[in-house]
């Protein structure tokens, strides 16, 4: 792990319904150095990816995303795929612990370290 910047080294999977938000979010992620996979539309691509990627990985997933189940998050932590939950206000979902739009892709990427953070304390006995 980089000691400036945790997310070198890690595989992002983006999983995202809206284009937009997309597009806006990978180009800020690769312009911070992060290797990002996606996006991918469906809980279950993101699933099939989260199963082929090897080494450190993190997921940025839409709460909006078409299929996403709690059995869907469920598998992505027997994974060891640490998540952050995204979406828009006005989803009608619980947001509870999600980070809310607007925000930059520089948000997103600190709340991935922290969630790499977080996952490296539980680890440390």
């Amino acid at each position: 792990m980089h000691p400036l910047n945790p997310l070198v080294g890690r595989k992002v999977i983006f999983a995202a319904e809206d284009s937009f938000l997309s597009s806006y979010l990978l180009s800020g992620f690769r312009h911070l150095g992060v290797d990002v996979l996606g996006p991918v539309a469906s809980a279950d691509v993101l699933l099939e990816q989260a199963r082929a990627m090897e080494g450190p990985s993190l997921a940025c997933i839409d709460v909006n995303l078409p299929g996403l189940t709690p059995s869907h998050l469920d598998q992505l932590g027997g994974l060891a795929v640490q998540s952050v939950m995204f979406g828009v206000p006005s989803s009608g979902h619980a947001l509870t612990n999600a980070l809310l739009w607007p925000f930059s892709a520089f948000q997103m990427a600190q709340e991935l370290a922290s969630a790499v953070s977080a996952a490296a304390a539980r680890k440390t006995p």
